[in-house]
């Protein structure tokens, strides 16, 4: 059996994979921007979900390990939980060093946390959106 493939074909598949990926990144701020809850006095943000599939919680308020503790646009450090494998650049912040995956990591400087997500390719705009609740709806934790 002969296999041939459509070289040609196959670069524009890929461009196009390419160029689709570039519209669903999204950065730490620009997350933070979108995410941003003014009515919300305890605002719970979406799980991040980046374009390689690695996902954490990055949370800011007055009840998460973030500088500041309140509800805001802009952040210096925030709260990271549960990612979905181990990130050495968090460990010095984990509540629990054992369970790396099952922690959270506390006031992880933002730019650390920016690094973390371009390694995995970006925040995957359509999928972390997926999670933002619109404005005026509420969340419940049952």
């Amino acid at each position: 059996m002969k296999i041939t493939l459509n070289t040609e074909s196959f670069t524009k598949q890929n461009f196009f994979k390419q160029e689709l990926l570039k519209i669903n990144i999204m950065n730490l701020s620009e997350f933070n921007e979108k995410t941003y809850q003014p009515q919300r006095e305890y605002p719970v943000k979406p799980e991040i979900i980046c374009n390689d599939g690695f996902k954490m919680s990055a949370q800011g308020s007055q009840r998460h390990y973030s500088n500041p503790q309140s509800n805001s646009r802009l952040y210096s450090s925030m709260e990271i939980g549960y990612p979905s494998e181990k990130v050495e650049e968090f460990m010095e912040y984990a509540e629990d060093k054992d369970k790396p995956t099952d922690t959270v990591y506390g006031y992880v400087p933002s730019g650390i946390i920016q690094k973390v997500i371009e390694k995995h390719g970006g925040i995957n705009y359509k999928l972390t959106s997926a999670g933002i609740v619109p404005m005026g709806y509420t969340v419940h934790a049952y």
